[in-house]
This record gives C-alpha cells, structure tokens and sequence, in this order.
C-alpha cells in the first residue's frame, strides 16, 4: 500500500506499507511502514498513527499531542481547527513535515493539495 500527498502535481511525500494481512484501517501503522521520507519516524515515540478522527485529524501522524503549543509530528489530514496555527488553513487541508524528520507545527509546516492511496494486487 502507498499513500502519496501531491503538491502541484509532485509527489512531495511518498508513504510505502506492507498490506498483507490487514484491513481496511489496520495498514496505516508504524509496524507496517517499510519506508517514509523521515529517517527519525521508525525509532521515535509515536503518540499517534492513525486513520481515525483524532483532535480534528486523520491519517494523523504524531509523536506528542500534549498541547497546542506543543504538538509535533510528520504528517495529518486537518478536518477541524482546535490550535491556532490550523485555523489559517482552508479546510480540509493536508500537512506534513517538510524536513527529514518531525516538526512542531507551530514553527511551519507544507501543505499538499492531494493525496492518493494505491494498493497493488498480487495473485
């Protein structure tokens, strides 16, 4: 399974996960990830890596969800705006972390304007 957030049409953020034996949510998982584009994602402390509706956010990858002020993290689906920086937004809006690893949001963040989920059959 790939998930892939586009900017301009350029891929801008690559997600790749090995699907096998899993359902339609289950896929999305730290354990299942075989590669991102942030080389700190796989060793750190994952508050939350999710399809789910969290704090407004699906698809919400996010090592701290402390506070506002504090929430740091790689990538989100924002749905709702609960933390000021989210509220200058067009919602629903697609982050993620533009450095090699987590950011705070609250320092910046890049927008993609579309995301795609592939899934490749094998017989």
């Amino acid at each position: 399974v790939k998930l892939v957030a586009y900017k301009n049409q350029t891929a801008v953020v690559n997600m790749v996960f090995d699907g096998r034996n899993t359902t339609l949510e289950s896929w999305f998982s730290l354990g299942k990830l075989r590669s991102s584009p942030w080389c700190d994602l796989p060793q750190s402390t994952i508050r939350f890596f999710t399809i789910r509706l969290h704090t407004g956010r699906r698809f919400y990858v996010s090592s701290s969800d402390i506070s506002c002020e504090r929430v740091t993290g790689w990538f989100a689906v924002v749905q709702t705006s609960p933390c000021v920086w989210e509220r200058l937004l067009q919602l629903p809006a697609l982050i993620y972390s533009g450095e090699d690893s987590k950011i705070n949001w609250n320092n910046g963040f890049e927008t993609a304007d579309s995301m795609a989920i592939f899934i490749r059959l094998k017989p």
